[in-house]
């Protein structure tokens, strides 16, 4: 039988405040760990914004570097093929010097689609209507006028619908970075760090050749890589431009082979009694120093009197000793090596010769 304690005998509260203390302390732990919970979530928050942000930009710079690669590709595939590609189908030449699948080339890493725009005022071709694509002949191009483009790329949305009016192509050309081009869907505003805009201007690819024909009674045959034969008419004069590292092949009169060159930059050359040869007025050549200066006096200088001569005046003099300075050059690349087959010894004889033969004519 329990006995229950007096009415005035003080009870027992110990056990009663440990009980408080442990559910007070209870409470104070259950909101330490919902607050450590909230800092936690929100530390977590904050690094997952930041690790997507971080993933974000380095697909943006990821995409920019595969424009750049893109228009390198573009440059490399005109200069091999001699041909510029019409813009529907610009990808076809670059997938050989990228060793890319064609949709890599014309898609982003998130599938959107890559498009490449021409400048709608670009003219390249040998009348002044001519536009790309473009495929070079034995006549060249006239001077490429406006030869710009763009490859446009966006990682969020699929690219709008894009006009080939002037207006249209020069808000692209003129879009600031992280800027949006004018004309384009206000929402676009928001998500312009996700548009990449690549702007080339190709007339760096593009050499000036001057083929003169000094002969007023026949034509000077050559051609341009391994095209037909072509002529300069007698007494005329041709002007054109051609894609970087073109070979030029001058012909002899009989359509044989006289010499080659890979064209690298403006030059110009002269036909005279069935002989091409390098001409010191045009081209890189114009007002190279003394040497330069004196090269032009000597050929515009009048012969002299009495002489009866076999060859040209001073042109071919001139021609055999740039032969004879290119030629030498090359042997000493050969480690000066005169024995057969050395190719730069054999020229150097060979320019010797010439500049012997020609300059004794013009002097005796």
């Amino acid at each position: 039988m329990m006995l229950k304690p007096a009415k005035n005998e003080p009870r027992d509260l110990g056990c009663h405040r440990d009980m408080k203390s442990l559910r007070t302390r209870a409470g104070f732990t259950m909101i330490e760990m919902l607050a450590v919970l909230a800092v936690i979530v929100t530390l977590a928050t904050i690094a997952t914004m930041n690790v997507m942000e971080s993933i974000k930009t380095a697909r943006r710079d990821s995409e920019a570097a595969s424009l750049v690669t893109l228009e390198d590709g573009l440059r490399t595939a005109i200069v091999q093929t001699k041909s510029i590609p019409a813009a529907a189908h610009w990808e076809d030449p670059v997938v050989d010097y990228l060793a890319m699948r064609p949709s890599s080339l014309t898609n982003t890493t998130i599938g959107t689609q890559r498009r490449l725009l021409y400048d709608p005022a670009f003219r390249v071709g040998t009348n002044t209507t001519s536009v790309p694509p473009f495929t070079q002949g034995n006549n060249g191009s006239l001077q490429p006028v406006s030869p710009r483009v763009v490859i446009l790329s966006s990682l969020l949305w699929e690219l709008p619908t894009l006009g080939t009016d002037a207006v249209t192509f020069s808000n692209i050309w003129n879009t600031p970075r992280m800027g949006v081009p004018a004309g384009w869907a206000a929402g676009w505003g928001t998500k312009c760090p996700d548009l990449s805009i690549e702007r080339m201007d190709l007339r760096d690819l593009f050499s000036c050749v001057i083929l003169e024909n000094l002969d007023m009674s026949n034509a000077a045959p050559y051609s341009l890589e391994t095209g037909v034969n072509a002529s300069v008419p007698a007494g005329a004069r041709k002007q054109m431009w051609v894609i970087k590292t073109t070979v030029v092949n001058f012909l002899n009169p009989d359509n044989t082979l006289q010499w080659r060159e890979y064209v690298t930059q403006d030059a110009s050359y002269t036909y005279e009694y069935g002989r091409w040869g390098r001409y010191t007025q045009y081209g890189p050549n114009r007002g190279c120093g003394w040497f330069g200066v004196m090269t032009d006096q000597f050929r515009e200088a009048a012969a002299p009197p009495g002489k009866t001569q076999r060859y040209p005046k001073q042109q071919w003099v001139a021609d055999a000793m740039y032969d004879f300075l290119y030629n030498f050059g090359q042997w000493s690349l050969d480690s000066f090596v005169a024995t057969n087959p050395a190719p730069g010894y054999i020229k150097s004889c060979a320019a010797t010769n010439a500049l012997i033969t020609f300059g004794a004519d013009l002097v005796k």
